[in-house]
């Protein structure tokens, strides 16, 4: 996929959040062979967010859960997840 290249966002309705969570699923398949940290985690990182956007909350606690573990320092993902374990109650 090209990086330059617009992509949908989460706030454009229910079939442009769709759109926007296939987008993320294929830039993070296409990324997995590709040791880029920054872009990866970036891209991570906005999958989840778009999955919490969507009301996928426990998928995007995975995502949030697997990014704190393998970059803890990330903080981003910490403030996240605050905001899951908020919205689960």
């Amino acid at each position: 996929p090209d990086p330059s290249a617009p992509h949908p966002t989460p706030q454009d309705g229910s079939s442009s959040c769709e759109e926007a969570l296939e987008y993320h699923r294929r830039r993070l398949q296409g990324l997995s062979a590709r040791p880029q940290r920054d872009s990866s985690l970036a891209d991570r990182a906005l999958f989840a967010q778009a999955l919490f956007a969507r009301g996928r909350v426990r998928e995007a606690q995975l995502v949030f859960e697997n990014i704190v573990a393998c970059e803890p320092e990330e903080a981003f993902a910490y403030a996240m997840l605050g905001a899951v374990y908020l919205a689960q109650g």
